[in-house]
């Protein structure tokens, strides 16, 4: 579990049951991690399979042609998507804090627009 001798046997009894915890944790993120690894290359795999020429014609429907293998490891690809899906929300988010702002700067010049005039008027008035 990772703890040395003198923390079994003379540390605190709390200790004993967080190592066992932390260890159980990695341990169940190790196996997760594995059967990742795994699930990948089986795509890669069949992917690998249906991009070569088929050699045997018995059970593959006419005019079917063998896919192509991937220029790029998958993971890749899903980074540059979650990549521009990020780069889009920030500009999205940009685009309405710029509209917000704008918006603002706006019922600002009009309220004091409208004060100015009333301003004048009643100058007006008072000449």
């Amino acid at each position: 579990m990772g703890m040395t001798p003198e923390q079994f046997w003379d540390g605190e009894s709390w200790l004993k049951k967080s190592y066992r915890q932390a260890y159980k944790i990695r341990m169940e993120n190790e196996e997760r991690v594995a059967d990742r690894n795994s699930w990948l290359q089986g795509i890669y795999i069949r992917e690998a399979l249906a991009s070569v020429p088929l050699l045997v014609n018995g059970f593959v429907p006419k005019g079917a042609k063998p896919q192509e293998y991937p220029k790029r490891p998958r993971l890749e690809e899903v980074r540059e998507a979650q990549t521009r899906e990020a780069k889009k929300k920030k500009e999205e988010n940009q685009m309405q804090l710029q509209l917000a702002l704008f918006q603002a700067m706006a019922e600002r010049f009009n309220k004091n627009f409208r004060k100015r005039q009333e301003q004048e008027k009643q100058n007006a008035v008072k000449t």
